[in-house]
């Protein structure tokens, strides 16, 4: 009786054994990493309905200071990969900030990142500069040979909700240093790990409308340059706030482009296959670009005006040196050139000769 029992127990544990170890196989068959955290989710079978949340953003985060620009926090929607050395070797997430004012300083920057629950992970935030050849609603291209502008690291960040079965944390930079001039600027929240867990830059909650869509660049999952991430299906803003404050205007109204022809704004609403509410909205961006593109031509006229004037005062002074040589047969001057006096030293009064 006592064998049979043994036996029947062996025979259990071997099942239990056996179960756990076919579940534990069949997870790792479906572990392959995912690019974004709500795909990632569905493959490790976790109950989208029962994990999602949406965290209730912190009214005064650690950051101090005016709001400089808030691109909206925490949506519930999805997040893209922006991690380094967790399962994940390199993969990139970021967005852009359009500074409005000639002299900006930026303070403190925050962004949500879904997280793997439990594990600490340091919070890394990249500055890129814009590209300025075709296409520029990316990152400077190529990324080899273009390093980040600014580096600023944190640790771990706060939690502020969940979702997907990850932890949404809110990581805090301080920026000092990070002084900037007119132009579009590209901020890179990254998930730091120590080789294991997951991180993933949210998704913004404001209606995609401002600047360009998140760029993102990913040797693991094949993307080995900064691409525009609406290209593989990932059309969003990301979640994140910029604090700061500058003075003077920027050309063109504040675009962030330098007072060029920025289209973006009619693009953006093309590439969303979305209709413009009625004839003023579509002609009040029509206006916008038009005045930019009219400061723009301004400018360039101003520019050539200005080197107008310096190669005229170069050739005012050539002139005058050339009148200072003939108007002095030993030792003699006379006469006055662009208000320097050359007058007769000798016997001649006046005018020389």
């Amino acid at each position: 009786m006592i064998h049979t029992f043994i036996r029947a127990g062996a025979r259990q544990f071997a099942v239990l054994t056996c179960a756990v170890v076919a579940v534990a196989a069949a997870r790792t068959a479906s572990a392959a990493p995912m690019a974004d955290v709500r795909s990632e989710a569905i493959a490790m079978g976790i109950d989208l309905d029962a994990t999602a949340s949406i965290p209730v953003r912190r009214a005064a985060p650690k950051a101090s200071g005016p709001v400089y620009h808030d691109n909206g926090g925490f949506s519930g929607i999805n997040g893209l990969a922006s991690e380094l050395n967790t399962i994940v070797s390199d993969s990139r997430v970021a967005d852009d900030l359009d500074v409005v004012n000639t002299i900006t300083g930026i303070t403190a920057v925050t962004a949500q990142l879904y997280v793997t629950v439990g594990i600490v992970m340091d919070g890394r935030l990249v500055v890129y500069a814009n590209h300025t050849g075709g296409g520029n609603c990316t990152p400077a291209r190529p990324f080899t040979s273009n390093p980040p502008l600014f580096v600023f690291t944190t640790v771990n960040g706060m939690s502020v909700g969940s979702g997907f079965g990850y932890d949404i944390r809110e990581y805090d930079w301080n920026t000092p240093g990070m002084n900037l001039t007119c132009g579009k600027y590209w901020i890179c929240p990254i998930q730091v790990g120590r080789g294991s867990g997951r991180g993933f830059f949210a998704w913004s909650n404001v209606p995609h409308s401002y600047g360009c869509n998140a760029a993102w660049r990913s040797t693991f999952f094949g993307v080995p340059d900064w691409t525009d991430a609406s290209g593989f299906g990932y059309n969003f803003d990301g979640a994140y706030r910029a604090y700061g404050s500058g003075t003077g205007t920027c050309s063109g109204g504040g675009t962030g482009t330098g007072g060029s022809c920025d289209l973006t704004p009619i693009e953006a609403k093309l590439d969303d296959e979305t209709r413009f509410t009625d004839d003023s909205e579509f002609q009040i961006l029509l206006d916008e670009v038009s005045t930019r593109a009219s400061q723009a031509s301004v400018d360039a006229l101003e520019a050539k005006a200005d080197a107008l004037q310096g190669q005229f005062d170069s050739l005012q002074a050539t002139l005058c040196d050339i009148v200072r040589l003939l108007t002095t047969p030993n030792g003699q001057r006379e006469a006055t050139c662009n208000g320097v006096d050359y007058t007769w030293n000798g016997d001649h009064s006046g005018g020389g000769d």
